[in-house]
Order: C-alpha cells, then structure tokens, then sequence
C-alpha cells in the first residue's frame, strides 16, 4: 500500500511539471508568435515609410524642373508633409461625427491588419559627422591658398587663424563644445553622474574618437600618446577608419557607455553631404563662414526667420544663400567663398536647401509584444551627365606639329575656356534626386 500511495504521489509530482512545463512552452511560443507578428507590422510600416519617401522624390523632382511651383511652394512645405507621424488602427478624434465613428469601426472591422503599427520620418539636419574628423590629404601649394595673388606675394596677406581652419578643426571644436555642455548639465542634474564624472576630460575624449576615425599615425593632439598607450595596455584594436554605424561609438575605449548615451543622438554618420541652410543655426554657420561676426549672425537670422519687425526670407537656393552671405550681408567675399565650398565638398559637405537623409522610425505591436526599428534612407543626387568630345586623330596630329617650336619641342597646350553651365553666371540644371535607398538598419 505504501509503494502505490509513493508511487501516486510521484506520478503526481511528474504530471504536475509536465503541465507547468508544457503552459511554460506554451507561453514562450506564444510569445515568439506574437512577436513574429509584431515585426510583421514594424516592416509594414517600413514599406510605407518607403512608399513616401518614392512620392516626396517625385515630388521634390517636379519642383525642381518647374519655377513657378518652386517660387510659390515653400522649401519647407514638403519637409513638413512627410513628417506627419502615421499609426494604425486610426484613433477616433475628438469632434468626429456618429457617421464618421462608424465609418471608421466598419473600415477597422474588414482589415486584415492585426495588431498596431506607427511610422514617423525625422529630417537628419545636423552635419556633425565625427567621420569629418578625418584629416584630409593636404596640397602644399600657395597658388591655391591666394589664387589671386602671384606666388611671391601670398605669404605676405595676413591670415588670421579662423581662416586657416579646416572643417575637421571646426568640427573638432564644435564635438568638444556639444560635449563639454552636455556634461555639464548631465552633472548639475545627476549626483552621481557628478560624482563618478567629475574629472573627465571632453577635449581628450574628442581626440580619442578623431584617432579612431583616422589612419594610423595621422591624428594630431596632445592627448594621443596617452590615447595609444591606453588602446595598447587594453589590447584594444582602434578602427582606424570611418564609421559605419554610430553604434560603433561603444568601441571607444576611454568612452563610458553614459557618456555615449548622452551625445549620441545629437550626431549622425549618414549625413548626406548637404548642408540645409534654412536650418543651420549660429554654430553652424560659423563653420561655414568663421570670421563672421555676433553682430553680422544676429542680422543673418533676422533675415532668414523674421521677428517681430521683420518677415521670414527663407532661401530657395544654394545659390541665394549664398548672394546674401557675399553681396547682402557682405562677410565674404566670392573668391573666399568659393575656396569654402571646396573644403567643405572635400570633408563631404555641400551647401543645400533640404537634406537627403531621412531617420524612418517604425514600431509594430502585437497583443504583449513589440518590435521597433530605426531605418535611415538617402535620395542620391542624379549626378550630371559628362559630355564627352570626339578627337579627331588627324586633326590632333596636325595640332601638335604645328605647336612644335624652333627647339622641336611641342608648347604646353592650354585647356580650352569651360562652357554650358560652368560659364559664369549660367544657371545650373535643376537637381534631381534618385529612388530612395536604405543604408543602415538599427533593431531597438
């Protein structure tokens, strides 16, 4: 009798945790269903995402091509359109009608869409881009520093030491401005972020991130012996190259994961290469133009946004933008300007009216479970076509026996004056942009 009432109560014990065990599964299951699903809903609004982003292109195509659209439409009209957040099921608002309620419960009643999904689409504005870190390739020429000077007289125009700098400089200063101030109030309003931050050093974590970013041996600073010696004892390997991801900031060595939180999402790799100047603020347009003045930025943005005196002149070009900065407001001139442009195209930037990179954010729910994920997509600039001159062999090789001198040596041929749209004061084609093209893919 004892051996069945042990043996009862063992089987007992056994079908009591095959039961948990198998709700357990169950469970789990359910939830990696559920969850399935959810990523279903997160895709679906990434394609709709997609799907917007193809109208604004041929949206944005059509203003370009036509100029009474461009002078009537705002350049920020469009912006604002696609940024209107989306979510599914259609909520009821407040004020709608009995008629319009119905309407909507029917419409919701005969989808066969399951769950929630939102989508928003952020403009990426800022172009601080640590890849711009990267010091680039030098020409060690004074022709091109003062082209309007002979050779002899260019070292001797004072040039003062905003000048000289380069967009990686700027940009350097800029990071460890944006950071020291980020700490700063991270501190004042974290005890223990104070206290466990309280002798960090911004400049020094900038340079570090400017030694990731560059090949090996090319970063310049106080700090980076230490910075390699610290890479060395940690047997840490740098990149020594761009990044791909701003979560690669979380390779940094010397950089806590707070201190990454905190300015991570006021940067962004995927800039592509334009400048919007309707949204560039004072810092931002000191990188553009470093000797202009308080008083002179002051009186840009008046200009641009309009007080309470003044109306708000948004540019509708590159190109008026630039006209106000050289005959308007009078803080560069065209010949500076123009050597600007060619260092800021050479960290890959170029001044623009609306950026082309976009942050759609989709999040997809169902029942417990919940997918969200960040998708950044470019419009690529159409590149201008080339033309290309036919040679003709015969009358090439009658070109360079007449070139010959007395010596019997050929003259150094002059290229010939440029033409179509690189004459001055030509207008250039209109600007269009290509389908969209997702170039990173981030799961939250």
């Amino acid at each position: 009798m004892i051996l069945v009432l042990g043996t009862i109560t063992i089987l007992a014990y056994v079908l009591a945790d095959f039961i948990f065990e198998n709700n357990l599964h169950k469970i789990k299951v359910q939830n990696r269903q559920d969850l399935g699903q959810a990523r279903l809903n997160a895709e679906s609004g990434l394609n709709l995402g997609m799907s917007i982003m193809k109208i604004y292109k041929e949206a944005r195509n059509q203003i370009e091509q036509n100029e009474n659209i461009k002078s009537m439409f705002p350049a920020d009209a469009l912006d604002a359109i696609i940024t209107l957040p989306f979510t599914y099921p259609i909520p009821e608002l407040a004020g709608m009608s009995p008629v319009q309620k119905s309407a909507l419960n029917e419409f919701k009643k005969n989808s066969l869409f399951r769950g929630k999904v939102t989508v928003s689409t952020q403009i990426i504005t800022t172009f601080l881009n640590p890849n711009i870190l990267r010091i680039p390739e030098q020409k060690n020429t004074q022709q091109e520093q003062v082209p309007d000077l002979p050779q002899e007289d260019a070292s001797q125009q004072p040039v003062s030491e905003e000048e000289q700098e380069t967009p990686n400089i700027q940009i350097k200063k800029e990071l460890t401005n944006l950071l020291t101030e980020l700490i700063k109030e991270k501190q004042e309003n974290d005890e223990l972020f104070n206290a466990k931050f309280s002798d960090i050093n911004p400049a020094k974590l900038v340079e570090e991130l400017a030694y990731f970013v560059n090949e090996k041996g090319k970063a310049e600073g106080d700090y980076i012996p230490d910075i390699e010696s610290s890479y060395l004892e940690q047997g840490v390997t740098p990149k020594h190259a761009p990044l791909a991801s701003i979560s690669e900031l979380y390779l940094l060595a010397g950089w806590d994961y707070e201190i990454i939180d905190l300015i991570k999402d006021k940067l962004s790799i995927h800039n592509s290469a334009i400048i919007p100047v309707n949204k560039i603020n004072s810092k931002e347009l000191k990188i553009i133009v470093p000797t202009i003045h308080d008083e002179e930025i002051e009186t840009f943005f008046k200009y641009r946004d309009g007080d309470a005196e003044n109306i708000a002149h948004q540019f509708k070009s590159a190109e008026e933008f630039k006209s106000y900065l050289v005959d308007t407001l009078g803080v560069i001139s065209a010949a500076e300007l123009e050597e600007r442009e060619k260092e800021l195209k050479k960290a890959g930037l170029i001044l623009g009216i609306s950026s082309k990179t976009f942050k759609i954010t989709t999040t997809g729910e169902y029942e417990r479970a919940r997918f969200s994920m960040d998708a950044y997509v470019i419009l690529p600039i159409l590149p201008a076509p080339v033309k290309r001159k036919s040679i003709n062999p015969s009358a090439k090789s009658s070109e360079e026996e007449s070139s010959k001198t007395d010596g019997g040596e050929a003259e150094p041929q002059v290229d010939p004056p440029k033409k179509d749209n690189e004459k001055k004061g030509e207008k250039p084609p209109p600007e269009q942009l290509l389908g969209p093209r997702i170039i990173e893919i981030v799961i939250n």
